[in-house]
This record gives structure tokens, C-alpha cells and sequence, in this order.
């Protein structure tokens, strides 16, 4: 089932519609730093060129937090093919060629194996009529704008949903009005309907 990428990028966000745009998406051949990370720290595609073929694949299953079946659907594998590759075969060249354009995206889109995307917004669609995250990524020759800006809004979308966390756990510990001490409003009470 195709669906014309021309009218997804026109369609209305779901999620997205009522979160701010916030981060830009890094041109093609600069590498964009995570927030907190020292400008000497080589990005994720720089490191991943150095490691193995399974550290590679594992590399992306924690960034995707997808289970190996979806990670042999995207790399267009069968799952023996890639517990192969897990346990040290190398893939052929045109996997090899896949697997590092994957990582190339990861890092132009800011990802990273110690900030993995919640896996919500990678298994569902961001837009009202759009692919979800793995269907762009499965596809023969993933369009790389629209696996990009999906990349983007998800990673922006997994920052909120852990902020949104972080917020909760504050309020559940902040002080009672009853104790005398100084009772926190939440500061923005609309991050309940992003997650509807």
C-alpha cells in the first residue's frame, strides 16, 4: 500500500499540532550535536563506522527501541540473515551501504543510543494520513527528508514525553498544601493532551 509522500507532508500532525517546532533539521554533511554533548564527542555515525557489524545493528535497535523482527524488516533481511550478522558474519555490500546510510540519517537527525525514540513514536504514525516511522524505513529507498523530519518529530516528541515525566514525579513528590510548605502548579497544564 504506497501513499503519495507529496499529500502526507501537507496533512495535519497529529501529535505534532500541538507541540512547537523546536529543532531544526541538520543540512546534509553537518553533524548535529546532542544536547549536552561537548563539541569534541564524535556524532553517532562517527562512531558507529568503527564498530562491528553487530554493534552496529544493536546501535540502531536501541535508538529505534524496536525488537530484532522489526530491525531485520528494515535492513530488508530475514531474521537468521541477521542473527548471523550478530553473531559476526558481515553483511554484503549493499546491506553494508544500508545500514550506514541508517546511521547517517540517526545522526543528521540529532538521534542517539542513549536517548532512544519512544517506541509509540516509532511504530505510529506522527500525521493524520502519514506512514509511520518503521514503514518509511522499511520501504526499498526510504525518501530521506520524510524519514528525517519523522526522525526529528519523533526524537522532539520523545523529549516531551519524558519532560511530561519528569514534571509528574516532581508533582507526586512536591509538598502537600496541608505541610505549610509552598504547594507547585504545574507550569503547562496543555502537555496532558499531547499524549490523548
Amino acid at each position: 500500500m504506497e501513499r503519495n509522500l507529496r499529500t502526507q507532508s501537507k496533512a495535519r500532525p497529529a501529535y505534532a499540532a500541538r507541540v512547537p517546532a523546536t529543532a531544526q533539521v541538520v543540512p546534509p554533511g553537518e553533524a548535529q550535536m546532542p544536547p549536552g554533548a561537548a563539541a569534541g564527542t564524535p556524532n553517532l555515525y562517527e562512531r558507529a563506522i568503527t564498530l562491528s557489524f553487530s554493534d552496529q545493528v544493536a546501535l540502531i535497535q536501541e535508538a529505534l527501541s524496536c525488537n530484532r523482527s522489526q530491525i531485520a524488516q528494515i535492513l530488508q533481511v530475514s531474521r537468521p540473515t541477521l542473527y548471523a550478522w550478530i553473531d559476526g558474519a558481515e553483511p554484503g555490500a549493499q546491506k553494508s551501504r544500508r545500514l550506514l546510510a541508517l546511521l547517517r540519517l540517526f545522526s543528521r537527525a540529532g538521534l542517539t543510543s542513549e536517548r532512544p525514540l519512544h517506541a509509540r513514536f516509532v511504530r505510529h504514525p506522527l500525521s493524520d494520513h502519514g506512514p509511520s516511522l518503521l514503514e518509511l524505513l522499511r520501504q526499498d529507498a526510504p525518501p530521506e527528508e520524510a524519514c528525517l523530519q519523522t526522525l526529528v518529530q519523533a526524537r522532539e516528541l520523545t523529549a516531551l514525553l519524558a519532560h511530561r515525566a519528569q514534571q509528574k514525579a516532581k508533582l507526586l513528590h512536591a509538598p502537600t498544601a496541608g505541610s505549610g510548605a509552598p504547594v507547585e502548579k504545574p507550569a503547562n497544564p496543555e502537555l496532558n493532551y499531547i499524549l490523548l
